[in-house]
């Protein structure tokens, strides 16, 4: 199942994290995130990212796989956004959640930044936001209730 994104300490649903981002549009000057790479729930790193993007009126750094930069650099020219990669690293994980099967994993991740334009990010970025939360939310209760076998570790 896809697990719901966690901001703050406090678990949201993708329409409340989204919707964060339309209210508080502008609202930071810079955003700094390390979403979840969204291997276990499609799109959920770009629903932060979007959202970081809709929150900051001048920079959002973030750090994701490095194998989704070209994913990412296509998303930040649809948003209108620059898009710099500051550092490549190597992000040791450790175990923290029961469907994680090993001890520890180190992947390769990059920083980014993102640069907002100075007259602030289109109205289309916003139904983007919004659009790309309610596909998140479809695929959620698609899959609700089919609870994944994780071996021991």
């Amino acid at each position: 199942s896809c697990p719901a994104p966690s901001v703050e300490a406090h678990d949201v649903e993708g329409k409340e994290l989204a919707g964060r981002g339309v209210r508080e549009q502008g609202k930071f000057d810079t955003v700094l995130m390390n979403p979840p790479f969204g291997t276990r729930c499609k799109g959920i790193d770009m629903l932060f990212l979007l959202t970081g993007v809709c929150l900051a009126r001048r920079a959002v750094y973030s750090m994701h796989k490095t194998s989704t930069r070209e994913h990412i650099a296509k998303k930040a020219a649809q948003w209108h956004v620059g898009l710099q990669v500051i550092a490549e690293l190597n992000f040791d994980v450790p175990a923290m959640y029961d469907f994680h099967r090993k001890d520890n994993v180190v992947i390769q991740v990059d920083l980014i930044r993102l640069q907002l334009p100075p007259d602030g990010i289109p109205p289309s970025a916003l139904q983007g936001l919004v659009t790309l939360s309610r596909e998140i939310e479809s695929n959620r209760e698609r899959v609700e209730g089919e609870d994944e076998e994780v071996p021991a570790r």
